[in-house]
């Protein structure tokens, strides 16, 4: 399983129009009267972006939350606002907005399981509401036991296994006693 990991440095969009070239230009204000478009505050990107300000000794909350960074830009063209976003590897933005880098706040971590990790936890997730029924197969037993006894036919030496046999002579048999009082279990509890 790989996990890639990928730094998102923090952006302010505002419109393809606007006076702004910078952030500082935004920090030098007295008082920031731009309205600020943002995800909810408990997003990763906007406690990133005041934790940036609170550093800089700057107040500056959200007045219009939204749900998606999508809708941050479609906020943002239609002139609401200044938008907080990250700087997104893809070919291209929308014409009509410009994309302000943020200096000195730190970037945002996106950490992206392999796909066959979420395959993976997708048939785990389903095992785990399974019916009783699935137990009782006769299959659930014997293939692992299978792959068991041909890995160690093939990997274990000779002469480990004459070590190990008398081991062996107590566990085969207490392990098959304890798979018939399972399976006997029925007739002993009503």
């Amino acid at each position: 399983m790989k996990t890639l990991y990928r730094y998102l440095p923090l952006v302010l969009l505002v419109p393809k129009n606007s006076r702004l070239n910078s952030a500082e230009e935004l920090w030098k204000q007295d008082k920031i009267e731009e309205t600020l478009i943002s995800l909810p505050p408990y997003e990763a990107i906007p406690k990133h972006f005041q934790q940036g300000l609170s550093r800089l000794d700057i107040d500056w909350f959200p007045r219009i939350e939204v749900t998606s960074l999508a809708l941050i830009e479609t906020y943002v063209e239609n002139g609401y606002g200044i938008g907080l976003s990250v700087a997104v590897p893809r070919p291209r933005r929308s014409p009509k907005i410009r994309a302000l880098p943020l200096e000195g706040f730190l970037p945002v971590t996106l950490a992206a399981l392999w796909p066959a990790a979420f395959a993976f936890a997708a048939f785990i997730a389903d095992r785990t509401n399974f019916d009783a029924e699935f137990l009782k197969s006769v299959w659930i037993s014997a293939i692992p036991a299978l792959v068991g006894a041909a890995a160690a036919s093939c990997f274990v030496t000779p002469q480990w296994a004459q070590r190990v046999w008398t081991g062996w002579l107590l566990i085969v048999p207490i392990g098959g006693l304890v798979v018939l009082g399972y399976s006997l279990k029925q007739y002993f509890l009503r």
